[in-house]
Formats: structure tokens, C-alpha cells, sequence
């Protein structure tokens, strides 16, 4: 087969027959915890409970529950997009008739979302050191040009990567043709857009 170089990486070739499980498991359970404890430190709950109408006292006594509930809530959400991510992409292999194993399959569904997840952590980690509140700021989005505009936050790199890399995951790993990887790339990016805007 012949590649196409934007969208191909050795690494998720080589997870067809080495898909190495345990240790992307491993590391997507230690990137997730890592990543819902960064993104619950860039939020400030006490402000947005005292902006729903608690007491200065009550916000900062319901903030710690509030911030082990978000971590929890992070970790879940994580665990069922990789199975989502995983499915779709099983079924957009069997469309295209491609004979590649369950393991080799998803060891490229963790190499993606390791990768995402790595860049979601870089920024979070940004924010979290110069003190910018995730809820009304998001670096890597235009809402930097333009604090506490939700929608804007979902035209981030973020939303980027994540669909130039599900192309690249289907074209290096699944061996789809360029353009079909290139398209149900675009539409990752445009689905993370909108589903950002309506979680903002």
C-alpha cells in the first residue's frame, strides 16, 4: 500500500501486529487520572458556586465533594470515549472490509487517545501554572482572543489533533485510502467542535 505521508505514522502501523495492550493501558489509566486532577484545578468551584447562589462558607465546604465528583466524572467519561472510539472505528473497518485484529485495532484506538490526551494535559498543566480558569479560558482555542465566549473555546488544537490523528490512526493502522481517512478525519474535528460548543 501506498501511504500518504500527512497522515501516516509508523507507530500506528506497527500496533497492527504489536499492539503492546497492558503497557498503553497503563499509561492511558495514569494520563486519565493525571488529566482529571489538572482539569479540576483549573476551575475555580467556590467562584461558580457562589455564583449559583451559595454562601462564601457553603462554596468553600461543598467545593472539595464538587472536585472529587469532577475527577470522577473525568475518569468515566474518558473509560466510555475510548470504548465509543474503539466501536466506531470496528465498524468503520468491517465497512471498509478490513481484516486487522480486535488487539491490533484497539492498540491503535490507545495510541490515539494517549496522544490526545498527553496534548490535553500539556495545556491544562499551562493553565494551571499562570492561574487561568478553564471555564472562561482555553489557550490552545480563539476563546483566548476572547475570554468567557463558550463558543469560541471549541475551535481549539485540541479538536485539531484529535481529528487529524483519527485520520491518521485509520490510514497508518486500517490502511484506509488518504481520502476517506482525510474525511472521517474532518468529520471527527467537526463532531468535537460542535459537541465541545454544546458541553460549553
Amino acid at each position: 500500500m501506498v501511504f500518504s505521508k500527512p497522515l501516516y505514522i509508523e507507530a500506528f502501523n506497527r500496533d497492527r501486529t504489536q499492539p503492546h495492550l497492558w503497557k498503553k493501558i497503563l499509561l492511558l489509566l495514569v494520563l486519565i487520572i493525571i488529566h482529571a486532577a489538572l482539569a479540576t484545578f483549573t476551575v475555580d468551584y467556590t467562584q461558580q458556586l457562589t455564583e449559583k447562589g451559595l454562601t462564601e462558607a457553603q462554596a468553600q465546604q461543598a467545593s472539595p465533594i464538587v472536585m472529587m465528583i469532577g475527577i470522577i466524572g473525568v475518569i468515566i467519561v474518558s473509560i466510555i470515549f475510548v470504548g465509543i472510539t474503539f466501536v466506531i472505528t470496528l465498524i468503520i473497518y468491517k465497512i471498509f472490509k478490513k481484516a486487522l485484529s480486535k488487539k491490533g485495532i484497539f492498540g491503535g484506538v490507545l495510541r490515539y487517545y494517549n496522544t490526545v490526551l498527553c496534548a490535553t494535559i500539556i495545556i491544562s498543566a499551562i493553565q494551571l501554572l499562570f492561574h487561568l480558569d478553564i471555564t472562561t479560558v482555553k489557550i490552545d482555542s480563539l476563546n483566548i482572543f476572547a475570554p468567557d465566549n463558550a463558543l469560541l473555546s471549541a475551535f481549539s488544537l485540541t479538536n485539531l489533533l484529535s481529528g487529524w490523528l483519527f485520520g491518521v490512526m485509520l490510514h497508518s493502522n486500517g490502511h484506509l485510502p488518504a481520502k476517506w481517512s482525510w474525511l472521517l478525519g474532518i468529520a471527527v474535528f467537526i463532531l468535537s467542535v460542535v459537541f465541545t460548543a454544546i458541553a460549553a
